[in-house]
């Protein structure tokens, strides 16, 4: 592939230091949320969806007020809408979207600093969340103990993504 002609040499920008501090803080924010509603019943996953939703509404507003440019606005927003699709798609099952919804923080780090991230659908964070969708929406509902092995999966796909901050796209190529 060349490339695209507007990311030049590697492509890389950075976020200003207070995004980056605001996109750090939401993230904590959004892991103590998660990890408070994976201790609950599974059937309560739905309404835990529900509390994401409205609290990524206020989180958004955050990381735009932290933002320093256009640009950077226009990417949290269009990373929130990539999301707020994928937490709204009936067909993953409640308590994995709830882990989906964990990779936005590390997905808009790399869409700020990678700019080739909407230019090319190859992007390996953009091929991790396709592949991971794919294989969520492969597994009939039925099928739960092979659903639990995917479950854990994702967990771990996660929670390594989120170990390594400040690596861009090789972690997300890395667990691809």
């Amino acid at each position: 592939g060349q490339g695209h002609p507007l990311s030049g040499h590697g492509g890389h920008t950075t976020a200003s230091p207070r995004l980056q501090a605001a996109i750090g803080h939401v993230q904590e924010a959004l892991q103590r949320q998660s990890e408070q509603i994976s201790q609950r019943p599974a059937h309560t996953a739905p309404q835990a969806l529900d509390e994401i939703r409205v609290r990524n509404q206020a989180l958004k507003q955050v990381l735009k007020q932290a933002a320093d440019s256009p640009a950077e606005r226009a990417t949290i927003e269009i990373v929130a809408l990539l999301f707020q699709s994928i937490l709204t798609e009936e067909r993953i099952p409640p308590s994995v979207r709830v882990w989906f919804a964990r990779l936005q923080m590390p997905v808009l780090r790399v869409a700020i600093t990678e700019p080739d991230f909407f230019a090319s659908a190859d992007h390996p964070a953009r091929r991790l969340i396709d592949r991971m969708g794919a294989c969520v929406m492969g597994f009939s509902s039925g099928a739960s103990e092979m659903g639990d092995a995917l479950e854990r999966e994702i967990k771990r796909v996660v929670q390594v993504v989120e170990a390594y901050p400040d690596t861009g796209r090789r972690v997300f190529q890395t667990v691809l």
